[in-house]
């Protein structure tokens, strides 16, 4: 993650948060993930030949209860949906009390779990990205970059590498430490074993 203040993006930042319930329920259950929900229904003897017998919506509601109940088992808190829709009802009426208008994506705020129980089902929400604010970013060594080319220790030709360029990365070879040399893609530590060979030495271990 990335925090971006007064126009400066900080891309070492640290970020907390927090996993709810039904974020498990949907890595189990979804299709095109895990896709527990035919073995959960078979289990419990659910009609699972027709949508109208809900055995989806069934199964669904157990995997949740269980996540939970596993989570309880252990001493370790989790959140449930209604209690975070609670929550974020309370953090708006602060808000709100401030004179300040709370933002919010409704797809992301409605749980994914009995929407319609929620009192945030049924509020508007106008999905604006207020700064300062916290944002995704790529992964730094990912796919992405073919060629590069090096000078002097520096990179001065290359594609964009998941929006980091390996010149900010790799920097003077001289400062280039082991721990980011080992995970430098396959082409970078070749363009930089090839310059150091043209200069006559070989520095990388």
């Amino acid at each position: 993650m990335r925090v971006e203040i007064g126009g400066i993006s900080y891309t070492a930042a640290p970020f907390n948060g927090y996993y709810m319930g039904t974020e498990i329920g949907r890595n189990l259950g979804d299709a095109n993930r895990y896709n527990m929900l035919p073995v959960i229904a078979a289990r419990m003897g659910l009609d699972t030949t027709m949508n109208r017998s809900l055995w989806k919506d069934a199964a669904l509601v157990v995997l949740n209860q269980a996540i939970l109940f596993s989570f309880h088992k252990q001493g370790i808190t989790i959140v449930d949906h209604h209690t975070a829709s609670n929550q974020f009802v309370c953090h708006q009426r602060r808000e709100e009390q401030a004179g300040r208008t709370t933002y919010g994506d409704w797809g992301w705020l409605v749980p994914p779990v009995s929407g319609s129980l929620s009192p945030l089902f049924h509020r508007p929400y106008e999905d604006r990205v207020m700064k300062p604010n916290i944002f995704y970013q790529s992964t730094p060594f990912g796919k992405g970059m073919t060629t590069i080319q090096v000078e002097d220790g520096w990179i001065v030709q290359e594609k964009e590498y998941n929006n980091i360029v390996c010149e900010v990365i790799v920097a003077l070879q001289e400062q280039l430490t082991p721990l980011v040399w080992e995970y430098l893609p396959p082409d970078a530590k070749d363009a930089l074993i090839q310059h150091d060979m043209e200069k006559g030495g070989y520095r990388w271990q």
